[in-house]
């Protein structure tokens, strides 16, 4: 059986691809249940940046139709993987017909209350599709559950990679690089999904009202025709209205109809579409608002890489084997509790023990419970240092990945070292730090860590530039990073060019950055900056140079 890690037992694959693979897998020191393991196959800055950006999303998120995100490491080979929650279910492109109408609105709902939350949290996925939504169904034909996977977008477009989308569920403004994207390009795509669960078809080009195809409550039509707005502002301005108009029609639904089959007409699915009526402008609140929710619910799914299983209920956990107070910590992990992990530590359980797979420390520090990871290393600051993977990661670096400002502080005040074994992995962890860069790196050089430190064989600064974190690049300035970054690499100058950073380069030039440093290739900044019209940083190179 194939191992990753020399610990997780791969049951199947889930996905492969250029990018990235996904799989299910156990773990073997505490297998308990199955989990999602995802990792990334081709390792460069942005692609490293946007699987951070992912965990990061997922780490700080905690909804009931979304996954949890566990755990981020990284192999012998030196290839990151996060570890998630298995959604239970299967996705919605491999049932075999539409669900019934009424699970159809159910499953909308739910999906609405979900993509409220997100839009809550200032997130947008970019890929709600029926790939990216998996759904139980009860023994009676009830819809279980719902949730949305596959972080993989919103993660690019953090990490200022172009953005993309999956025809034809990407929103108009998307598809035309519109900067001012919101959460309502994910509402238009849960409209797509919506108008294809109830007619099989895809709302391509000049299509018609649901109810001109199948038999459906025609209060759905307002709510799909507002979702599928090409103008962002005619759609619902937010998912709970959408979720409300939906909930509005369950209450009295029409009579149900035999579904198509899924996906039944999706290469005939532009044929003889009447176009929407004049009336579209004139529809009633009610009918957009249902809507609404519907396209929240979508968005939700894609939002959250929980692909196939769920925690078990603590009922179901496996402990035997433990004593009863680590299996009482185990449990309290699992829970998120933690009184119950601080009465487990004060009853005796060694701090240091391995909990749910990894180190309770880890555990603490994915939750960013401060007084927890405070009170841990009071009894035992050794845990600062604590690695495990063959060295393969700290806790603080993990803390800085995940931006717990002040867990970072107090490990280094518990002694962790971020000048050690491990310096080149922190240093560009501070560099693609989600929040709060500034601080902690701040704190790592008044530990000892230089502002010159490289990974492989950049320069620090470099990949915060590149990675956009503009607080990250002042303070590294402030600090004493050169300008010039060191010997080899991309300079930094060269690397504000290629990605457009203007700003910064003007700042660089203004630190006393060299005109005449190229990459390895020998492209230089005036190169970079000439043939993207970057026209004041050109200006600016001549002048200088």
């Amino acid at each position: 059986m194939t191992r990753i890690a020399n610990r997780y037992a791969v049951e199947r694959v889930l996905h492969e691809g250029r990018r990235s693979s996904v799989f299910a897998v156990r773990d073997e020191r505490s297998p308990i249940r199955e989990l999602v393991l995802k990792r990334l196959e081709a390792v460069d800055g942005r692609s490293l940046t946007s699987f951070t950006n992912e965990f990061r999303f997922l780490s700080d998120l905690a909804h009931p139709g979304l996954c949890r995100a566990l755990d981020l490491a990284s192999d012998p080979e030196g290839r990151p993987f996060m570890l998630l929650e298995l959604a239970p279910g299967a996705p919605l492109t491999s049932l075999p017909s539409l669900p019934p109408r009424a699970v159809i609105r159910d499953l909308l709902v739910g999906v609405g209350r979900v993509l409220s939350y997100l839009s809550g949290q200032g997130l947008v996925h970019f890929d709600v599709k029926p790939d990216n939504i998996v759904v139980r169904r009860a023994d009676d034909g009830r819809l279980d559950s719902v949730k949305l996977v596959d972080f993989d977008l919103a993660a690019m477009v953090a990490a200022r990679v172009a953005r993309r989308g999956t025809m034809p569920f990407v929103a108009p403004e998307v598809l035309s690089g519109d900067e001012a994207v919101d959460h309502r390009a994910d509402l238009y795509s849960l409209g797509v999904v919506f108008y294809e669960l109830l007619t099989g078809e895809l709302p391509v080009g000049r299509f018609p009202p649901p109810s001109a195809k199948v038999s459906v409550d025609v209060r759905l039509d307002e709510v799909v025709l507002r979702s599928l707005e090409k103008e962002p502002e005619r759609r619902y301005p937010h998912a709970s209205e959408l979720r409300s108009e939906i909930e509005s029609v369950q209450k009295a639904p029409a009579p149900p109809a035999d579904p198509p089959r899924f996906g039944r007409a999706r290469g005939e699915a532009c044929r003889n579409r009447g176009e929407p009526h004049a009336a579209r402008r004139e529809r009633s609140r009610l009918g957009g608002c249902l809507f609404a929710a519907l396209v929240l619910m979508g968005c939700t799914f894609a939002l959250s890489w929980c692909l196939v299983g769920t925690t078990p209920r603590p009922a179901e956990f496996d402990v035997s084997g433990l004593s009863h107070e680590h299996a009482l910590l185990e449990r309290a992990v699992l829970e998120q509790d933690a009184q119950a992990v601080r009465r487990a530590v004060i009853n005796g359980v060694d701090p240091r023990a391995a909990v749910a797979g990894k180190p309770l420390l880890d555990h603490v520090i994915a939750w960013n419970d401060v007084d927890l990871a405070r009170y841990l290393l009071a009894q035992d600051p050794g845990l600062a240092e604590l690695t495990r993977w063959g060295r393969r990661q700290v806790p603080l670096e993990l803390a800085i990945l995940t931006g717990r400002a002040e867990i970072v502080d107090l490990l280094l005040a518990a002694g962790a070292q971020p000048n050690g074994q491990r310096r080149h992995e922190i240093a560009r962890a501070l560099a693609v730090a989600p929040r709060h860069a500034g601080r902690m790196i701040a704190s790592c050089v008044a530990a000892g860590l230089s502002p010159n430190e490289r990974f492989h064989v950049d320069p620090v600064l470099t990949i915060a530039i590149v990675e956009g974190t503009d607080e990250a690049v002042r303070t590294l300035l402030e600090l004493g990073a050169s300008p010039d970054g060191a010997n080899g690499g991309e300079p930094p100058l060269v690397a504000a060019a290629r990605v457009g950073r203007v700003d910064v380069g003007l700042a660089l030039l203004d630190a006393g950055a060299s005109t005449d440093r190229t990459d390895p290739a020998g492209i230089s900044a005036l190169m970079l900056a000439s043939g993207g019209g970057e026209l004041e940083l050109v200006e600016r190179l001549l002048r200088d140079g």
